[in-house]
């Protein structure tokens, strides 16, 4: 998956790299190599070229599978190997063949994998070794190379929050999956389109293919790849708010997982923690707990981003507005996983919208506006939106609360996300209940009408109360405030 560590859940199976061995046992290129008295040791080109390609595996492997390992190694150890083969690719001349391109992939999945120890030079570096990689592996016609410098391309852009062009390059794998037959690459590129599709908000497309790379993992009767489709799957599910379908794929796999020792990955975790949510939200919180007991819930900025999103979310969905508070504004500084930050960012400015927290909103709504647009995250855009929305409420400036709620709410629908459009109706009978208009309370009572309709679809047991109480005569929950005053 797009994120910016160690990608423990992809399975991909490397071929071993070996090399002829004479009788004696010694490399068949040692033994038959001219080596005078005295005279430097000169190898073969094409044993060179089998380095270079032990060069590329070392940092592939554990850049891109690293659960092949029990340890995988540490960046000071794969870093020589890295510099070395990049080296041996210009002194060969091999740059643009399939070797010169495969290196240059395994140059952006290493530098994708380790965030801590990155700075702008080598994510540029990255970038335009996986561009150039894709562009080889194209002009080569090679399946196999051109899918790997594809999702390699994809994952920095992700993590650079150029989320429609990770979905450009993931989609674009589709067109060499129909020469493939290598099962653990077809299952990563549907289930890396499934997610490409997921942080864009085209969720019955991401369901679609996560689906497909189930199928695949079941025919193959590998579980391992059969965790990894799910994990795509349940995400899918639960960004596009079906809640009983998250919980079905979370339930499956816990149990395709029971049966297994492989340890538990970040991406392992974020999918438990959006089956805990829907549960939460659905009322279920003692399953939700347990479900969640091996995962700490203090916050870790050294944790994948997107994880500690879902804490945060996990936390909302228990109503524990700080420490969810304290986990999104500690989630912000972690450096790994980053390709979630539009959601994030919205996430927090509407946190601060919702509690009356200013501050908080006017230090991260600007950003979440740009970002969300900017990237192609639908979802977190809207969100963003509707937050502006309600700080617009609270300072009764109407029309441009109207103008950004009835915004998000076009886009919630165009989304499918009926959880997401019910919070916006809610927000919006608090707008008419505020303004108090000819005519606004009927519409207050429309919109809290349709919203009580969608909680109940979704069974959001702590919504479905909010609305019921407002539409017996109470008031909508949204913070108050006067002009242009401050209301943290």
């Amino acid at each position: 998956m797009v994120d910016g560590s160690p990608r423990a859940d992809v399975p991909a199976v490397e071929a071993s790299v070996s090399a002829p061995v004479a009788a004696t046992g010694a490399l068949a290129a040692l033994a038959t190599a001219p080596i005078g008295q005295g005279a430097p040791l000169a190898l073969p080109l094409d044993w060179r070229a089998w380095g270079l390609r032990l060069y590329r595996a070392l940092v592939l492997l554990p850049s891109r599978s690293p659960s092949l390992f029990q340890q995988p190694p540490t960046h000071e150890e794969l870093l020589p190997y890295l510099q070395e083969g990049l080296r041996l690719v210009d002194e060969l001349g091999l740059r643009e063949t399939l070797d010169g391109a495969a290196l240059l992939a395994a140059q952006a999945f290493f530098w994708w994998s380790w965030p801590e120890q990155r700075g702008e030079r080598e994510l540029l570096d990255a970038l335009h070794g996986a561009q150039e990689a894709v562009r080889i592996a194209d002009a080569l016609d090679d399946p196999k190379s051109a899918s790997e410098a594809l999702d390699a391309l994809g994952n920095i852009q992700a993590i650079t929050t150029d989320l429609r062009g990770n979905l450009e390059s993931q989609t674009r794998r589709l067109h060499w999956a129909r020469r493939l037959d290598e099962v653990a690459e077809l299952v990563d590129i549907q289930a890396e389109v499934g997610m490409a599709n997921t942080l864009t908000g085209n969720f019955a497309t991401a369901a679609e293919h996560a689906r497909l790379a189930l199928e695949l993992a079941t025919a193959a009767d590998a579980d391992i790849l059969r965790m990894r489709a799910l994990r795509s799957l349940t995400l899918a599910y639960f960004e596009w708010d079906r809640w009983p379908e998250t919980i079905r794929s979370g339930e499956h796999l816990q149990q395709v997982a029971r049966g297994n020792l492989y340890p538990q990955t970040p991406h392992h975790r974020w999918a438990l923690l959006a089956w805990a949510i829907a549960l939460a939200r659905t009322g279920e919180r003692d399953a939700a707990d347990a479900l969640t007991r091996r995962v700490s819930m203090t916050a870790d900025r050294a944790e994948e981003q997107y994880v500690e999103l879902f804490k945060a979310r996990l936390a909302l969905a228990r109503g524990a507005l700080k420490e969810a508070r304290q986990l999104l504004i500690s989630a912000v500084e972690a450096r790994s996983g980053r390709f979630i930050l539009p959601a994030l960012l919205a996430e927090v400015a509407e946190l601060g919208a919702r509690t009356g927290d200013r501050a908080l909103f006017d230090r991260y709504s600007a950003q979440a506006l740009e970002l969300g647009w900017r990237s192609g995250a639908r979802k977190a855009h809207a969100q963003a939106m509707r937050a502006r929305g309600i700080v617009s409420i609270a300072d009764a400036q109407w029309d441009e609360a109207q103008d950004d709620l009835h915004y998000a709410l076009g886009r919630y629908i165009e989304l499918g996300t009926p959880w997401e459009e019910a919070r916006t109706r809610y927000a919006l009978s608090g707008l008419y209940q505020r303004r108090s208009a000819a005519g606004d309370a009927e519409l207050a009572r429309a919109e809290l009408t349709q919203a009580l309709a969608l909680f109940e679809q979704q069974k959001a047991v702590r919504d479905i109360a909010r609305v019921r109480a407002a539409l017996a005569g109470g008031e909508v929950r949204l913070p108050q405030g006067t002009p242009g005053a401050s209301y943290g």
